[in-house]
């Protein structure tokens, strides 16, 4: 075995610790893996062993994105999202979904779940695609999403002199917009 160097000092003095990692991705999870970690003696240096880390980490990582994906698509199909609308909307090609969400050998793509995931976190994106992405109706939905989640958090706190007031302002700005259009 080859003597490990502390790379800040120089020391040789260096022990191998195990340390608990977690590796996490939004929607599929974590897990805690042991990684190994140079630790100098001598000046009390901490490095990562990237050759014993790194490929645990990605094996790990793959696993957890793959999870994702399944989680997030079944979780929009649970909405009454089906796969063949949602490939319509993306102009993606025919079965695509279900290939992402059934084949446990297929690593998704950086782009493919990242699309996923903003689509979990906002279905409401796709309303937007099927309005062939419209600049002002886009802008319509955030603030519907908006206000619905205001109101929401109002609701849950009881306070319903201000719920009221939140609500008489949507209707203000209505009759502001109705006396523009009628000049």
């Amino acid at each position: 075995m080859d003597t490990i160097v502390c790379s800040l000092c120089g020391g040789s003095d260096v022990t191998v610790v195990d340390m608990d990692y977690t590796v996490s991705e939004p929607y599929g999870g974590e897990v805690i893996i042991q990684s190994h970690v140079f630790v100098c003696n001598t000046c009390g240096f901490k490095e990562d062993d990237s050759d014993y880390n790194d490929p645990l980490i990605i094996e790990n990582s793959d696993a957890l994105k793959r999870q994702a994906m399944v989680n997030i698509l079944t979780e929009l199909n649970s909405l009454g999202l089906s796969n063949a609308s949602m490939e319509r909307t993306l102009c993606l090609p025919s079965r695509t979904l279900a290939r992402w969400k059934n084949d446990t050998s297929l690593n998704p793509s950086a782009a493919g779940l990242a699309l996923m995931t903003i689509i979990r976190t906002f279905p409401w994106i796709l309303a937007v695609g099927d309005h062939r992405y419209d600049a002002m109706y886009a802008k319509s939905m955030v603030l519907e999403q908006a206000f619905s989640t205001i109101m929401e958090a109002f609701s849950n706190i009881g306070d319903t002199d201000l719920l009221q007031k939140i609500a008489a302002l949507g209707t203000k700005q209505g009759d502001k917009d109705d006396v523009k259009k009628a000049r």
